[in-house]
């Protein structure tokens, strides 16, 4: 198995050759182009990943297609992170206190949104209040937000309250990405922009070609003590939209791309054809 290096940022670094896999294997070329990785940590430029369909809407509140649900984490952040050993640490909220029926978050200090507005524990409310209203047909509906689950902000405090206990209230409403005001004041606006809390921003997209994430200045509140300063980030993601698995493979061999989903069968089963994946 060839493995390649991340940085200490599990949310983000470890997202850019991972989120948008899927299923199948997936393959790293090296960060400055060409297909003989060293496994170096590489600061700024551009990490291009494939795209195996494009996403259509980029909303966080309704999209369901993979390639989608792999785009929202680079715009959007949620209240709590699963590691890699499936441990729940914090991002959004530094800490937490759970009953069988609530819990409550408390925000971390200086959390901005991608359109420079302050990011609230009210924002924070109203983003579960639009999750829990069955009208709105958001993704985590009926999974980690149920009908009846109610949300109160009081300073830098958000409470969580259900209706009946659930035992799995931080696991649950912990990785529902939070959209900010503007958003969910025109979630329609959410299909072709990003309005999150999130290191990168899309600032251009091109429907069917490619969507370009850009690094944002003075972000400091991810995961394990991720900031914008933290080596070992591109100021770029680009995800390319490459259908076709074939030009996929030959493009990321040739270094124009940094990793790939190959998930194509051998000729006379469905087995992939590879086992080869990047590991952080």
């Amino acid at each position: 198995m060839t493995r390649a290096r991340c940085t200490a940022v599990p949310a983000v670094a470890c997202a850019l050759a991972l989120a948008l896999a899927g299923c199948g294997a997936v393959f790293t070329g090296s960060p400055g182009g060409g297909s003989g990785g060293s496994g170096e940590v590489v600061s700024g430029g551009t990490f291009t990943v494939a795209l195996n369909d494009d996403p259509g809407s980029l909303s966080p509140l309704t999209g369901v297609s993979l390639v989608q649900r792999g785009l929202v984490p680079y715009g959007y952040e949620s209240l709590a992170y699963v590691t890699a050993e499936g441990d729940l640490v914090p991002w959004l909220a530094e800490s937490w206190q759970e009953t069988p029926t609530s819990i409550t978050y408390t925000l971390k200090d200086g959390i901005t949104c991608a359109d420079g507005t302050t990011f609230t524990a009210e924002t924070a409310a109203a983003n579960i209040a639009y999750q829990a209203d069955p009208a709105h047909g958001t993704f985590w509906f009926g999974s980690n937000i149920t009908e009846g689950m109610t949300a109160t902000a009081d300073g830098a405090t958000l409470t969580i309250t259900s209706p009946t206990p659930n035992p799995f209230l931080l696991a649950g409403t912990g990785a529902v990405e939070m959209v900010c005001q503007a958003g969910l004041d025109d979630p329609e606006s959410l299909s072709d922009t990003t309005n999150g809390t999130a290191l990168y921003r899309l600032t251009s997209s091109t429907p069917g070609s490619s969507y370009t994430y850009s690094k944002r200045d003075g972000y400091t509140w991810g995961p394990g003590g991720l900031t914008s300063d933290t080596p070992g980030l591109p100021a770029e993601i680009v995800g390319r939209v490459v259908t076709d698995e074939a030009t996929a493979t030959n493009v990321l061999l040739s270094g124009e791309l940094n990793a790939a989903s190959i998930a194509g069968a051998t000729g006379s089963g469905s087995r992939p054809r590879a086992s080869i994946r990047s590991a952080c």
